[in-house]
């Protein structure tokens, strides 16, 4: 395992999805629908194991990441197709997903789709309003011209995709048989705050201290007689270190922070 840049790290984590991390940060994109009947919903959760982290679809009735406490989300996956950042334009533009919770339904209807019924028509500008992992940070979007570059379709096929094929890349559906293995191969579970029982300070009870007792030289040392024969089976105790030694990551079931 090599060392890695943070760029390269934070590159890796989010790929495949759009992110301004900094106050002020832009980026000029175009919405990858043609009308408001493109924009795809999902119930998912957020998951980690072994195999695959990442979002995948919630299986509905049975579902083992429900039954593990995985906290289910309503998202909605906005493609874009990413022409610049910050004024820098990339010389291979990309297809990001924004992740957003139901929640920016609103604005995304007000900003987009009132104005504009096929967005894929128009380049829009979003910035970010808010510092590094605020909770207070709004997204503020607006239409900056034409799309005279590439249509719908000729964007699609530069990347060599389609839709709504290509969000399998962003949230992948698993059977039911295989998302409860990779749950039980991660070994952990997303605790529910709701079943914790409420705090209840306990006041310290002091212990009253043993007063010395001064030693008799009288008496004969005490020494320590172990019955049992001490093993040196070097790979009980290599077991043991390794057993001692090991640690499981909790399943982070929360966005991502972008």
């Amino acid at each position: 395992m090599a060392f890695k840049t943070l760029t390269q790290y934070n590159a890796e984590k989010n790929k495949g999805f759009f992110t301004l991390v900094n106050d002020g940060e832009y980026a000029d994109v175009i919405f990858l629908f043609q009308s408001v009947s493109d924009v795809m919903i999902a119930d998912v959760h957020y998951v980690k194991s072994s195999e695959y982290s990442g979002y995948v679809h919630c299986c509905g009735q049975g579902c083992p990441a429900c039954e593990k406490g995985i906290r289910i989300q309503n998202k909605i996956f906005i493609p874009l197709y990413v022409i610049a950042k910050n004024g820098e334009t990339f010389d291979t533009p990309e297809i990001a997903y924004f992740d957003r919770t139901t929640y920016f339904e609103p604005q995304l209807m007000a900003d987009v789709f009132n104005k504009y019924p096929n967005p894929s028509e128009c380049v829009f500008r979003i910035t970010r309003h808010g510092e590094a992992r605020s909770q207070d940070t709004k997204y503020e979007i607006r239409a900056i011209g034409l799309n005279t570059s590439a249509s719908y379709d000729k964007i699609l096929a530069k990347c060599n995709t389609s839709m709504p094929a290509d969000y399998e890349r962003i949230v992948k559906e698993f059977p039911i048989f295989k998302l409860s293995e990779m749950l039980m191969n991660s070994g952990s579970t997303t605790s529910n705050a709701s079943n914790l029982g409420e705090y209840v300070a306990t006041p310290r009870v002091a212990v009253p201290a043993t007063p010395s007792q001064p030693i008799d030289a009288s008496m004969p040392p005490i020494t320590t007689v172990i019955d049992a024969p001490v093993t040196t089976d070097s790979a009980s105790a290599a077991t043991f270190s390794e057993d001692a030694g090991d640690s499981t990551e909790e399943l982070d079931d929360g966005d991502p922070i972008f």
